[in-house]
């Protein structure tokens, strides 16, 4: 409690010195020259937004979607996809109740949506729960290779069980009779093949459970061993069995770290993509942390700087990595950090920015995840966790999470809700964000007229000095609380 006291007087002590407490970011009309660039915001480790600096770029105003399509009409370039438009993201299981459940074929279904489902660990035979009414409904997931099973738990006044793979990837088995359900895992004798069945307690007065797997096996109620919350699932990957969960060992976590599925596709198709984005078939996004802009893009080089001047000089150096961003609204970008100076440019729509310093990192709820990364089958996403089994530390924060699911995040994250003010800021085509090293930032984005968001982002070598130090200092604090 001391440590976490100390660091809301640090989150505090740092407005009041240097960065304000108004949440705003300080604009300068102009490009600044490179010492006060230096002097007022590198070192200070303060973000500020330049307007003016860059109307001389032909990308300004050259860059329709017809121009592109002409300039890149061979060029294959990288695409980042989700179902969601949420890559690179964390997703609380707890968060996802409300959107998503799984349909009585055994497909999952958000809206008019449906997506196949892919894990890895044990081959899933069958699972069965209650849905719309039913008292049971089959799920036949034989299809679905290297499938992880997971056991979720539900009692009275719950918002349902559910069963949860990856970010995105959101299997929700909904309980619309709000009656407390028992879950039943059977081991074929012989086979690592496991069984997860889920049935309302009315269905334990029958004389069996009228489950059909694939191969029209049925699974009498004698044949099935109850677990109840404290019992131990299986071998292997530790399970948490209130939520359904892939854990690491003594952890809470009830969720998965996932990144976007990436395909090499003609520009035009990739620009199509984009404007077709939907929540649930599927959202793209253009990009690539290679320095795209020199190699995909390079047909474009011409229409921007591959460096901003006053920037290098205060730096020292030329940037390590020019990135091209094109997306819509419907792709955000959840909180995390660069080791990165980063000067990000806005060329068509507008960018939205939540930032926190370096020293707010406690108010994030910093987790250890697991990692999987979406795949495509048969045109539909599924998730796949990464094996051997890693973990990612990443920001269990969603700064704007739904209105019907706002209440609850207050409660999960009262640091940050009840903390200080973010500082945030709109990026309209035209302006650059000095976005300093070790800021923790959140990004959404409003397309222009012809339906993108496109942006240019440097990013600069950081000095790895005593700011950096401290900085690991203190979080190596806070991971520990």
């Amino acid at each position: 409690m001391e440590v976490e006291n100390l660091a809301e007087q640090l989150c505090l002590e740092v407005r009041e010195l240097s960065l304000g407490t108004s949440g705003e970011i300080e604009r300068i009309c102009g490009a600044p020259t490179s010492l006060r660039f230096l002097r007022d915001f590198v070192l200070p480790n303060k973000p500020c937004i330049i307007t003016g600096a860059i109307d001389h770029w032909p990308a300004l105003t050259s860059w329709t979607n017809s121009y592109l399509r002409a300039s890149l009409w061979n060029q294959r370039v990288s695409v980042h996809s989700t179902p969601n438009g949420l890559a690179d993201a964390v997703v609380d299981v707890d968060q996802l109740h409300c959107t998503t459940h799984l349909t009585s074929n055994g497909s999952l279904a958000r809206g008019n949506e449906s997506f196949s489902v892919q894990e890895e660990g044990y081959p899933v035979r069958g699972l069965c729960c209650p849905l719309d009414g039913q008292k049971s409904t089959t799920i036949d997931m034989h299809e679905a290779r290297n499938t992880h099973i997971l056991s979720a738990h539900g009692c009275e006044g719950d918002k349902g069980p559910c069963k949860f793979c990856a970010p995105g990837q959101r299997i929700y088995l909904i309980d619309p009779l709000q009656e407390k359900n028992l879950h039943y895992i059977s081991k074929q004798e012989g086979h690592d093949d496991v069984m997860l069945l889920e049935c309302n307690c009315r269905d334990l007065k029958s004389s069996s459970l009228d489950i059909h797997l694939k191969g029209q096996k049925k699974l009498s109620k004698d044949a099935v061993e109850i677990h109840d919350e404290e019992s131990s699932l299986m071998t292997g990957l530790p399970i948490d069995t209130a939520h359904g969960l892939c854990r690491k060992e003594g952890s809470q976590q009830q969720a998965f770290f996932a990144t976007a599925y990436v395909e090499h596709v003609p520009f035009p198709e990739a620009l199509d993509m984009i404007l077709h984005s939907s929540i649930g078939s599927g959202v793209a996004y253009a990009q690539e942390q290679n320095s795209c802009f020199l190699t995909e893009y390079s047909a474009l080089s011409a229409d921007a700087d591959t460096h901003i001047p006053w920037a290098t000089e205060a730096f020292g150096c030329l940037p390590e990595a020019v990135n091209l961003w094109i997306g819509n609204e419907k792709a955000v970008t959840s909180f995390h950090k660069d080791h990165y100076e980063n000067l990000y440019a806005v060329i068509a729509g507008e960018k939205h920015f939540t930032l926190l310093p370096p020293t707010d990192i406690h108010r994030l709820y910093i987790k250890e995840y697991p990692c999987a990364h979406y795949e495509k089958c048969e045109g539909k996403f599924v998730i796949e966790q990464e094996k051997p089994v890693k973990f990612i530390p990443w920001a269990s924060v969603d700064p704007y999470p739904p209105a019907e699911l706002l209440s609850e995040a207050r409660f999960k994250f009262p640091k940050y809700f009840n903390g200080p003010k973010p500082f945030t800021c709109t990026l309209q085509a035209g302006e650059i964000l000095y976005l300093p090293s070790l800021w923790f930032h959140h990004v959404r984005q409003s397309p222009d007229l012809e339906g993108r968001t496109i942006a240019l982002n440097f990013w600069y070598d950081m000095q790895f000095d005593i700011k950096y130090a401290y900085h690991n200092f203190l979080e190596s604090l806070i991971v520990k609380l």
